[in-house]
């Protein structure tokens, strides 16, 4: 299967795509970078396409989170190019996102994605929805590398979800299934590409990240002045308000 991708360059691409098989990776370039303020590709790139052939439209600018801005770049860059492709390129594209996109989240990534989402199904084409990603081998998932960063440097983790067990994976295995699946899938359809069992957070520590570190429960709306707090201290950790959100979210959802 001949797949072509936006966003090639992504941790995404390079370590969960390139390892499955039966699948040839073609790149949709980029006529934009990532300092740019709109989301623009080369359609010239999607050569010969076929009936058998796929889009996977996985670029985002995730530095982008202020609403305005990400709307621009994010949402209209990703409805442009969706409309720029003729009718059997719209019914084999396959957006990417994210079990973090849900209704009623404040999250501007969650919020933006499912926009998206909502489009692309309403005009014919598919959704693929991510959960955290996780590849044993690689230290290039930013996700998982940030909380090994913030869990690194505290000597005692602080815990916003408990014991609810809201944190879905997607590895390799399961992007694998859902290719070989793919022509037995509909279009107008959405995908959810994880582990069907979720983890607690300690869960998420101790089995897939391998830390065996003290972690202590703090109520999530506490959670908000602890990041401030520990994000002055650490100039250098990336953990965003959106993961706050994504707590929430879940919780709030019961997965």
């Amino acid at each position: 299967m001949r797949l072509f991708v936006t966003g090639s360059t992504s941790s995404f691409v390079k370590v969960m795509l390139s390892q499955l098989k039966d699948l040839e990776i073609l790149e949709v370039k980029s006529a934009t970078n990532r300092d740019s303020k709109e989301m623009l590709f080369d359609i010239s790139t999607i050569d010969n396409f076929k009936d058998s052939d796929y889009i996977l439209h996985s670029s985002w600018n995730m530095e982008e989170r202020s609403l305005l801005e990400s709307e621009k770049i994010n949402v209209q860059g990703t409805i442009n190019f969706f409309e720029s492709l003729s009718p059997l390129q719209k019914k084999n594209f396959i957006f990417v996102s994210t079990i973090a996109a849900y209704p009623e989240t404040k999250s501007v990534y969650g919020s933006h994605k499912l926009k998206c989402e909502k489009y692309i199904i309403a005009n014919g084409g598919r959704v693929i929805k991510l959960g955290i990603l996780y590849e044993p081998n690689s230290k290039e998932l930013k996700f998982l590398e940030n909380i090994k960063s913030y869990a690194n440097k505290l000597p005692v983790i602080p815990n916003f979800s408990g014991n609810k067990k809201i944190y879905k994976i997607t590895n390799v295995e399961n992007l694998q299934v859902y290719f070989n699946s793919i022509n037995e899938q509909k279009p107008n359809t959405i995908y959810v590409c994880t582990e069907e069992q979720p983890l607690s957070f300690d869960q998420l520590l101790h089995d897939i990240l391998g830390i065996n570190k003290l972690t202590i429960y703090f109520p999530l709306n506490l959670g908000y002045f602890i990041y401030r707090i520990v994000n002055k201290i650490f100039k250098n950790l990336k953990i965003s308000v959106d993961s706050f959100e994504y707590i929430r979210g879940m919780k709030k959802n019961d997965l």
